[in-house]
């Protein structure tokens, strides 16, 4: 979980630039230097300040995005292996049913679509071909 920190303003009001016998421009802090000669700041740090909480809220939001999508991207890869396992069993057994790997194809035509590795789609694309081979097999011999 992302720690949200209290962002730090800086009040346009308390900040003053003076004008001083000998210097063109220097900044004190309100109370310092002449009073006349005393001209405030403009809202700069205010709005930046606002534009930086904006965009920590922005960020936070992709994050939540992310690890959504992630979570659902982790959860069919779940069903992918427990498909396979359950294919691998299947086969240990000596009955291979054509239900399993229609299974495993219709859960992995939905999958790559989501996933960023390249080398991760490739083995997936790979168990959805295999996949379709068997099921092609089982077919031709009925």
């Amino acid at each position: 979980m992302v720690k949200i920190e209290t962002v730090k303003t800086y009040a346009p009001s308390r900040l003053k630039r003076a004008t001083k016998s000998g210097s063109q421009s220097a900044f004190t802090v309100s109370g310092e230097g002449t009073g006349a000669a005393q001209t405030s700041m403009t809202n700069a740090p205010q709005s930046a300040a606002e534009m930086a909480s904006l965009s920590q809220l922005m960020q936070i939001q992709e994050v939540g995005e992310r690890d959504a999508s992630a979570k659902r991207t982790a959860a069919q890869g779940e069903m992918i292996l427990e498909s396979l396992e359950k294919l691998q069993n299947e086969i240990l057994a000596g009955a291979i049913s054509k239900r399993s790997l229609e299974h495993i194809v219709s859960v992995t035509t939905t999958l790559p679509a989501q996933i960023n590795n390249p080398n991760l789609k490739q083995v997936i694309a790979e168990i959805k071909q295999r996949a379709m081979v068997e099921i092609a097999k089982i077919e031709m011999s009925r």
